[in-house]
């Protein structure tokens, strides 16, 4: 019987601890409700049940300057029968930082790699989108600003391509229906579809349909059940808020007589 394609991904990861490892597990549950993940966490279960991805995670070193990463080994092996040559590819994403964004953006390295061949046209729409500005939120335009501009243009020529479509994911996982109270710019996701109206209309009439032929079909049935119209993960979220505001106050009102001075994280 297969087990859940949840179930995959948390047995194929390896955490320093278990604070590390339900942390990593709620938020890759929390992106799963989403329709705009669902392709990559599909690839993601399909990749991990192959044994073909595993996950590393622990907290950043001082030393360490990267969030987190994708290491890739190919191999190949030849199909007698087919008299035809078969690529693997084996995936370790190691996660220092255990947020939405890191996770998408080294999730949506892994696709790229695994089922992107022509990520020319995702470059020209991505740029096309950029120079339209079809957004009236400020929020968004000094995200795609820093995201895809200014940190973008840190990476050497070659790279910049991979970079743009990991980034677009990661603006995603950014907006405020995904990230709820900590969301550093507040735009919504709905100011990001709209903004980047020819990479949406790509992704869905031809780069996920490329990736949901690379995906487990029991997979893809079982994880439709996951799926949350996003007005009500907007609402828990809010509710999420409420409930970390009032447990904020509670606590200053219980420890203020013993402590003056105390910072809330």
């Amino acid at each position: 019987m297969l087990k859940t394609p949840l179930d995959i991904i948390y047995k194929a990861s390896r955490a320093e601890d278990h604070v590390l490892e339900e942390k990593f597990r709620s938020i890759i549950a929390k992106l799963y409700r989403y329709e705009i993940f669902k392709p990559i966490l599909d690839l993601t279960a399909t990749l991990c049940f192959k044994g073909l991805l595993t996950f590393v995670i622990y907290d950043r070193r001082f030393f360490e300057l990267d969030e987190g990463n994708c290491r890739t080994i190919e191999s190949g092996y030849v199909v007698k029968m087919l008299n035809r040559f078969r690529r693997n590819r084996l995936y370790t994403i190691t996660i220092k930082s255990i947020q939405p964004h890191i996770i998408v953006h080294e999730l949506a390295h892994m696709m790229e790699k695994e089922c992107i061949e022509d990520i020319a046209s995702f470059d020209r729409c991505i740029m096309e989108d950029v120079k339209s500005n079809n957004t009236r939120s400020i929020t968004l335009q000094s995200a795609v600003k820093q995201v895809l501009v200014v940190e973008v243009n840190t990476y050497p020529v070659d790279q910049r391509s991979s970079e743009l479509f990991a980034r677009f994911f990661q603006l995603v996982s950014m907006a405020k229906e995904v990230q709820g109270y900590k969301a550093e710019y507040s735009y919504a996701l709905k100011d990001v579809y709209q903004f980047f109206e020819r990479v949406v209309a790509l992704l869905s009439k031809e780069l996920f349909n490329t990736v949901h032929n690379s995906v487990d079909k029991n997979i893809a049935l079982y994880s439709q059940q996951y799926i949350v119209p996003v007005d009500d993960i907007e609402h828990k979220w809010s509710e999420e808020k409420v409930q970390k505001l009032h447990h904020q106050a509670n606590a200053a009102k219980k420890w203020q007589k013993a402590i003056k001075s105390i910072k809330d994280y």
